[in-house]
């Protein structure tokens, strides 16, 4: 859907329509009258829906506030219409489940938040659907194994976190797949042998930690 370029006549934005329940609705408009957001206040504070809207109508973002904190669900939209991120607040912090979206429509990432840190599993994905990343987080840290992928697909890293910090085996992969890289880390810093390869297989050095 083609976006429509409409100015915004800032003399026009504002008006209030009565108060429902205690809650002030404030609604602003772009220069032809068409929508651009609706906001529910109780004393000044955000409380209640929020939503804005394109100038050509389509919808950009809806949720909720409670005492001046995102609550609940909230969606976002690109200007096509194809969803941009949904997800969840409490008390003003994302939490549950999260979804971010590609213009065209394809996923960019899924994961969850645990009152505002990421929280199990996460992936992401390149705009042509390829897989990316596939991170575990515990308390807004990584933790567990950690793999990345190049844009044609093939492993570029894998590593394993103790609370965001490198422990265990490490390895490091050519776009081809080949194997660049291995090694070891113990409490962020590399330990024993490390040996980088050539293209070809063959070992290009060696260096003991």
């Amino acid at each position: 859907m083609r976006r429509a370029t409409r100015t915004l006549a800032l003399g026009v934005l504002c008006f209030m329509s009565g108060c429902e329940g205690g809650t002030e609705v404030r609604r602003r408009a772009f220069a032809d009258g068409s929508p651009w957001s609706e906001i529910h206040l109780r004393s000044g504070v955000p409380h209640g829906i929020w939503r804005t809207w394109y100038a050509d109508g389509q919808p950009k973002s809806d949720g909720s506030y409670r005492e001046g904190l995102r609550e609940g669900p909230w969606s976002a939209w690109w200007p096509n219409g194809e969803p941009q991120w949904t997800g969840a607040y409490l008390a003003g912090e994302p939490h549950g489940a999260w979804h971010h979206g590609f213009a065209d429509g394809q996923s960019a990432s899924t994961g969850s938040y645990l009152r505002g840190r990421r929280e199990g599993a996460w992936t992401e994905w390149f705009g042509d659907g390829k897989l990316r990343a596939e991170v575990t987080f515990a308390d807004g840290l990584q933790h567990g194994l950690s793999r990345r992928y190049w844009p044609t697909g093939s492993p570029r890293e894998e590593a394993t976190f103790e609370h965001g910090v490198k422990e265990g085996p490490y390895r490091a992969f050519f776009e081809d797949g080949g194997l660049l890289m291995e090694g070891a880390y113990a409490a962020g810093e590399k330990t024993g042998s490390w040996v980088r390869y050539r293209r070809d297989g063959s070992v290009f050095s060696t260096e003991e930690y």
